[in-house]
């Protein structure tokens, strides 16, 4: 994971409001740089944050969206090891109505943004910048808003209207379906899949036939040029 993160904090407003705010990267080094920059933006400017991190994107969807207290934003980085934060955020979306979304890359921005967007996140921060804007990014997105005004991403409402009603370019996958492309596209054998997933070859076969219905193709190469085009993996 490319991480060049940025810790020079922006003047803001102090804010006494309580925020749950998750982030989600599988490089643990890149976790910890993030979570050490919100911290420190929490701190500097006296907003109380309970922070939580994950390197399992989707542990991270569960625990974003299932667990209570609620989470009120969560940080995606957009490169997930074989699973595109693209995908992580449209998942988000769909089980909840209520979280903020914003996406976190070290990359230039223009390759994630629209199909950001599309998934419903609230904001995409460049990391050598995100000292001096991560903290009026989760204020604007905390409340539903996206950030900034003017950028071009939807608020929270809007966004679960386009993505629970607007066409849907990402076959509806469970998670498990979702890791077995990504081992996948790891080059791992369905024995190496199984092994990593603790379940048997056979039923990573019956994900794999699953996964081909869904993308209504006839071919797992289809699946993966699909998977690619769609920032799947």
């Amino acid at each position: 994971m490319k991480c060049g993160l940025s810790i020079c904090v922006s003047s803001v407003a102090v804010s006494s409001e309580f925020l749950r705010v998750g982030i989600v990267d599988n490089d643990p080094c890149a976790l910890y740089a993030v979570g050490l920059v919100l911290r420190h933006v929490c701190n500097v400017s006296h907003c109380r944050c309970e922070i939580w991190e994950e390197t399992d994107p989707a542990k991270a969807v569960r625990r974003c969206c299932e667990a209570r207290p609620q989470t009120d934003v969560i940080l995606v980085d957009m490169s997930l090891g074989g699973i595109s934060g693209v995908q992580v955020c449209r998942m988000i979306r769909r089980k909840s109505p209520t979280v903020g979304v914003i996406g976190i890359t070290a990359y230039d921005c223009a390759t994630y943004r629209d199909a950001l967007i599309d998934a419903g996140a609230q904001a995409l921060l460049d990391k050598s910048r995100i000292g001096e804007c991560l903290k009026p990014a989760i204020m604007a997105v905390s409340r539903g808003l996206p950030y900034p005004e003017n950028g071009g991403f939807m608020s929270v409402a809007d966004s679960v209207d386009h993505v629970h009603h607007g066409p849907e370019p990402v076959p509806s996958l469970t998670a498990q379906e979702l890791l077995v492309i990504q081992l996948d596209s790891q080059h791992l054998s369905i024995g190496e899949i199984a092994e990593r997933l603790h379940i048997s070859p056979v039923t990573v076969s019956s994900h794999r036939r699953n996964i081909r219905r869904k993308f209504n193709v006839h071919t797992w190469s289809a699946v993966v040029d699909q998977c690619r085009e769609m920032h799947v993996i």
